[in-house]
C-alpha cells in the first residue's frame, strides 16, 4: 500500500507546493484565498483531515479578507467621487473670476502693449515690524533693471505700482521683489503677489489655471478676488 501524502493542513505553503495552485502575481486576494483553501482540502492527509475548528478559523479569515477588500473598494470610490466634486467646484469658481481683478501669489509682472509701465500694479505683504521698503524689477535672468524706493511702510498688505522702477520698460514680462530693512538694519524679503484682470481659464490635470494677460496663474494661488 502506498503511503498517503502528508501535508500541513493549516499551511498556505503546503497547498501551493502541491502544484495544484499557483499565484504568479504574488497577490493574495479573496479568489486566491479560496483556491488555496480548496487545494488544501484536496491535498490533506485523509488519515488526519483538517479539524472543524481549523476550517472555521480559515473561513473566518476568508470572510474578514473579503470584507476588508469591499471596504477598501468603497473608500476608493468615495475618494474618487470626492475628488471629482472638488475639481468641479474649483473649475466653477475659477470661471467666476473671468473679467475680475485678482491677487495671486507670485513675482510675475507684465507690461502690456501701449501701457504706462510706471502705473502697473503689484502687491506685497510686508513682514512684522515693517521698515524701509525697496521694490526691484528683474529681467528673466535675475538682473535688476529698475528700482523704486517705497519709503517706510507698515506691516501687512501693500498695494503699489512699479513707479520709477518701470520707467523705460518695454512691453513684456518681468519679475519683481520687495525687500524691507527694519530699524536694526536687518533686510527681509516681503511676500509678493501679482494683480491683474483674468481674461481666460484653462482646465489642467493639476487644476484650473487663470490667464492674466500673457501670464498663467494657478487658481490655487489666488488670495483675493476683487470687483
Amino acid at each position: 500500500m502506498t503511503a498517503p501524502v502528508t501535508t500541513t493542513p493549516s499551511s498556505v505553503s503546503a497547498a501551493a507546493a502541491s502544484g495544484n495552485y499557483t499565484n504568479p502575481k504574488g497577490v493574495l486576494g479573496k479568489n486566491e484565498f479560496l483556491k488555496l483553501l480548496v487545494a488544501q482540502m484536496k491535498n490533506q492527509d485523509p488519515l488526519n483531515p483538517t479539524g472543524g475548528d481549523q476550517m472555521a478559523a480559515q473561513l473566518a479569515q476568508f470572510s474578514s479578507l473579503e470584507q476588508l477588500q469591499n471596504i477598501n473598494s468603497t473608500l476608493e470610490t468615495q475618494t474618487s467621487n470626492g475628488a471629482g466634486i472638488i475639481e468641479s467646484i474649483q473649475t466653477s469658481a475659477a470661471l467666476g473670476t473671468v473679467g475680475k481683478t485678482v491677487v495671486a501669489h507670485g513675482d510675475g509682472v507684465e507690461v502690456p502693449a501701449g501701457a504706462d509701465a510706471t502705473k502697473v500694479a503689484v502687491h506685497a505683504t510686508i513682514p512684522a515690524g515693517g521698515g524701509k521698503a525697496t521694490l526691484n524689477i528683474l529681467d528673466n535672468s535675475g538682473k535688476v533693471i529698475g528700482t523704486r524706493d517705497l519709503g517706510v511702510v507698515a506691516a501687512g498688505s501693500l498695494d503699489t505700482t512699479l513707479g520709477e522702477a518701470g520707467e523705460g520698460l518695454a512691453t513684456g514680462q518681468y519679475h519683481f521683489a520687495v525687500s524691507v530693512t527694519d530699524s536694526a538694519g536687518t533686510v527681509r524679503a516681503a511676500s509678493t503677489a501679482m494683480i491683474g484682470v483674468v481674461t481666460a481659464v484653462q482646465a489642467t490635470s493639476t487644476g484650473p489655471v487663470l490667464r492674466i494677460g500673457n501670464i498663467s496663474v494657478p487658481f490655487s494661488s489666488v488670495t483675493e478676488i476683487r470687483n
